[in-house]
């Protein structure tokens, strides 16, 4: 048993110094920021004003004081429709509401206060166009009622967010890539890139956490949240903040969705199948496909005001035919030893027997007779088969489309695919007053995919992965705010994917009485076709776990950042052991095809 660790630790230590009108603010990667700087009608700043920040849905307030240059900040705030009021003595009170808050961007609001009683009110509607001045980071970003609203087609696996990523700007299928990739979603994982960055070398984060991953780096082939559990979509695809420093791919954030003070739920089903579509003009016949994606959510209040929960599951179920194809498998006649009809380009193709082989010391030469059953050349007598071609031969189909022994295509092969997956899993926000406010999500996703390519019978059905298997993420954050100028930022991510690729045979014990070999279906290969696919399978299991934490310390005009990251890696492979038999098209039996010698050769002995 292979059984490899791979332990790995990435240390980044960021310090980020600059004027605070002009500086990258400390949002978190679980949100972003607002700012601004508060002013009298003359363009003086206010200083002391107090400052209040509401989350339109949960109600929370947070609130700070504006610094000796009417400046004010909110490091961390999450995603979200935000109101602000400030108030100061000597001015009218002012309400600016629709401030959105958006993934890793810094929201500027400036506020100019108007002179009069402080029990007037001044309301304002916050603008919606904003102007990207605080840092040169680039990114794509939108809430989950805007890609909600977005196509995203059923395509044989259950609908991911990472699948917005290829309508973003930027963003391109490698041109010379010209792999045939049929699992949905590696195209984008082994063929995308980002700003022409290269492939396979993005990174995904959930809750601003990347999943850590030791085979593929950023897979976009199966992610285990589902997009109705999904918040805000962020692609930050260029000269990223030092937080995002280690990859040379585009950077996937997704922020996993929050209860609010209301109680909502939604339940929903997309259905594709077959009987609803139209056959064509020279293929009448509709391959049977049948997709199946359903699921619900609820999110509310524990406490109005301070805790929130939301949980969500979603299934998804895939059946689907395969397109036939052409192929050459044993005979009709030589199953039962009757080579006479075996032909090439020159005519008929002698076989040998291998028990007849003499040596002429005269000539150097190895001679062998050509096999014959009662008199009939090129033919192998039942007595001579053996145990295990015997024992094979039933699992070869017998449904040709013709008995030609020519090596052309005598065969139609298929196929077909049936998938099963389910995702579910909760978030909590509590928030302890102003200054603490913690985030937990645990999501967990079983899931079975299943297919195989039929030529011989099963166990010997051809290439396709049987793989049970099984993801989860977790994630626990928490802001804590020790002052109007100092917050830190700590958030922890786990995430562990348990996959079994099995190729159908690796279900099967039969052995035939082959003796010295793994107790596994062994697979035969004739030379121009096998039985049973060479690779056997796999399990894998990884584990990622992240630490990672900042501090923003805020001075006058300026923001001090630093923070760290703590990154393990752990990866368990363990292949399955079995067997393959490559019988020669040539020897021993000069027979031009593999099956005179499984026929013949006595296995294992």
């Amino acid at each position: 048993m292979l059984n490899r660790a791979l332990r790995g630790a990435a240390l980044a230590i960021f310090l980020i110094v600059a004027g605070l009108g002009q500086s990258l603010l400390a949002q978190s990667s679980l949100g972003g920021s607002i700012n601004g700087t508060v002013t009298d009608p003359s363009g003086a700043t206010v200083s002391a004003a107090s400052v209040q920040l509401a989350n339109q849905e949960t109600g929370v307030v947070t609130p700070t004081t504006t610094t000796s240059s009417g400046q004010f900040v909110f490091p961390v705030v999450s995603v979200g429709e935000y109101t602000i009021t400030v108030s100061a003595a000597g001015f009218s009170q002012s309400v600016i509401k629709g401030i959105s808050v958006m993934p890793n961007k810094p929201t500027t609001q400036n506020v100019v206060l108007k002179v009069g009683a402080t029990t007037q009110t001044v309301e304002v509607t916050a603008s919606q166009v904003h102007l990207e001045t605080e840092t040169s980071q680039q990114g794509t970003s939108f809430d989950q009622s805007t890609y909600a609203d977005l196509p995203l087609a059923l395509s044989g696996a259950p609908r991911a967010a990472t699948a917005f990523s290829d309508l973003m700007p930027g963003v391109a299928t490698a041109p010379t890539n010209s792999s045939s990739f049929s699992e949905p979603g590696e195209v984008e994982i082994f063929s995308q890139t980002v700003n022409g960055g290269q492939t396979l070398a993005s990174e995904v984060y959930y809750d601003g956490v990347a999943m850590l991953q030791t085979n593929v780096a950023g897979d976009y082939r199966y992610q285990p949240v589902p997009v109705e559990a999904i918040s805000e979509f962020t692609l930050v695809q260029d000269n990223f903040s030092a937080e995002y420093s280690r990859t040379p791919g585009g950077i996937i954030s997704l922020n996993t969705r929050s209860g609010t003070n209301n109680w909502h739920g939604e339940a929903y089903e997309y259905n594709e199948n077959n009987a609803m579509n139209a056959g064509g003009q020279f293929n009448p016949i509709v391959p049977a496909e049948r997709q199946n994606e359903f699921g619900a959510s609820i999110g509310g209040p524990l406490r109005k005001d301070k805790t929130f929960v939301f949980g969500y599951y979603s299934g998804f179920r895939f059946k689907s035919t395969k397109p036939n194809f052409l192929t050459t498998i044993p005979s009709a006649p030589e199953v039962t030893g009757d080579f006479s009809g075996l032909t090439n380009a020159h005519g008929q193709v002698k076989i040998y027997d291998p028990t007849t082989t003499t040596f002429d010391s005269g000539t150097g030469l190895y001679t062998r007779q050509q096999f014959s059953c009662n008199g009939v050349l090129n033919v192998i007598c039942p007595s001579r088969f053996t145990t295990v071609a015997k024992d094979f031969i039933p699992y070869i189909p017998t449904n040709y489309l013709n008995n030609s022994q020519d090596g052309s295509a005598n065969f139609l092969g298929a196929g077909f695919t049936n998938d099963s997956y389910n995702r579910y899993g909760g978030k909590v926000d509590n928030y302890f007053g102003s200054q603490d406010v913690l985030h937990a999500f645990y999501g967990f996703s079983p899931y079975q995919v299943y297919y195989p390519t039929e030529v011989y019978k099963f166990p010997f059905t051809g290439i396709g992965f049987q793989e049970p298997d099984g993801a989860h993420v977790a994630r626990i954050s928490e802001d804590h705010t020790f002052s109007n100028s100092v917050l830190n930022y700590l958030a922890i991510g786990f995430n562990r994917d348990v996959a079994t690729y099995t190729s159908p045979r690796t279900l099967s014990k039969l052995t035939f009485g082959i003796a010295n070999i793994p107790d596994v279906t062994p697979a035969f290969s004739f030379g121009y076709g096998s039985a049973g696919w060479g690779d056997p399978g796999q399990r894998i299991i990884e584990n990622g776990i992240a630490l990672s934490d900042f501090v923003s310390i805020i001075k006058g005009k300026h923001t001090l950042k630093i923070g760290g990251e703590l990154r393990h890696y752990q990866d368990n492979t363990t292949p399955i052991s079995s067997s393959q038999f490559n019988f020669s098209s040539t020897e021993p039996t000069r027979s031009l095809h593999g099956l005179a010698n499984v026929v013949v050769l006595r296995i294992g002995t």
